[in-house]
């Protein structure tokens, strides 16, 4: 539970040069943003240890908290909820948005029709998301792209100021609500009424979370059956995963307006806007997330869950923002690093 799995930018000249723009799509390979593609692949290696570690090599993945495991696997799920969960499927969606953003302009250059060519590669999107979810695994973050994709298309001409309220708004709003009745939840636990409905609630949660964990795999022999019930499956955690809409919503609106305003076509210039971020990002992301792996450690399971919620509207998006500063500033001062090459490679698929 609580999972889901999900160019334009500056090629490194000589010296003297300007930084290479070019559209992703049918580009020459020397023409490729390489720092778009390097940030892709830092991004799918993220997404990589949420599923693969997290999901499948560890029983009760977070947020099972309630399920009782070896230490070494406790620490390693704290571990991938402080540094990867609502990290990476976060900077995916900001990197989707910058590649929307490139789209447009291309159909611009190109002199053709911006809208239909979207609208067939998220018809095209929707259903790789859904071949994923009926053929090999219901953790699917596809079609929930491909959902806010079409919202994205009716805001893509909205304003930097618009823009910014929008952001704030999905944010906010959401963030806001979850922490009202995260406080609730602990203020409620003072009064015997309070505590005595809460204590039902808790019980049941870790009643949910131990059947989860307890679940036998959606792999059967069987294959057609295994189809139903992934389907099944997908269905019953649809309401989580349309929750994090306002989420993805906003990270592709930022990545939009980055897009827009050219910030990728030469970021060295924008140094201290990025330095700025990487401070606030880092140091304001840490904080909330030392707070709510704190709560999954000391608090009834209610209200230990909304902290983890917590985590994919504010903490996961501000830290998101810090690590993909870091990532830019480190990049910008060493690209031909083994690592962002190997990175580059990846995204570049």
């Amino acid at each position: 539970m609580f999972r889901v799995r999900v160019a334009q930018m500056a090629r490194q000249g000589t010296k003297g040069q300007t930084l290479g723009v070019s559209e992703s799509q049918g580009a020459v390979a020397t023409d490729r943003v390489q720092l778009l593609d390097t940030l892709r692949g830092f991004a799918l290696a993220g997404i990589v240890v949420i599923n693969a570690m997290s999901i499948f090599a560890v029983k009760g993945s977070t947020p099972a908290f309630t399920v009782k495991i070896p230490v070494a696997d406790r620490l390693l799920q704290d571990l991938i909820l402080f540094f990867v969960e609502s990290k990476f499927f976060t900077l995916f969606s900001l990197l989707f948005g910058i590649g929307f953003a490139i789209q447009i302009a291309s159909a611009e250059r190109q002199g053709t029709k911006f809208l239909p060519r979207i609208s067939r590669r998220l018809t095209a999107l929707w259903l790789f998301g859904f071949l994923h979810i009926t053929l090999l695994w219901d953790g699917d973050i596809l079609v929930i792209y491909a959902v806010t994709g079409a919202i994205l298309i009716l805001l893509r001409n909205i304003s930097a100021r618009a823009a910014r309220r929008w952001i704030l708004g999905l944010l906010g709003v959401p963030a806001l609500l979850v922490l009202a009745g995260f406080i609730y939840s602990l203020l409620a636990r003072l009064t015997a009424s309070g505590a005595a409905s809460l204590s039902k609630t808790d019980a049941a949660i870790v009643s949910e979370f131990d059947k989860v964990s307890a679940a036998p795999s959606n792999f059967s022999t069987d294959y057609l059956a295994s189809i139903a019930d992934r389907i099944h499956s997908y269905l019953e955690l649809a309401p989580l995963l349309l929750s994090r809409i306002p989420t993805v919503l906003a990270m592709f609106l930022i990545g939009l307006h980055l897009g827009k305003s050219g910030f990728f076509r030469n970021p060295g210039v924008h140094t201290a806007t990025l330095l700025r971020a990487r401070k606030l990002g880092l140091s304001v992301g840490f904080t909330l997330m030392i707070l709510v792996v704190s709560a999954t450690k000391f608090l009834p399971a209610f209200s230990a869950l909304l902290a983890l919620i917590e985590d994919q509207y504010l903490a996961g998006p501000i830290l998101c923002l810090g690590i993909a500063s870091a990532v830019t500033l480190s990049y910008l001062k060493n690209p031909n690093r083994a690592h962002f090459r190997h990175f580059a490679s990846v995204g570049q698929m």
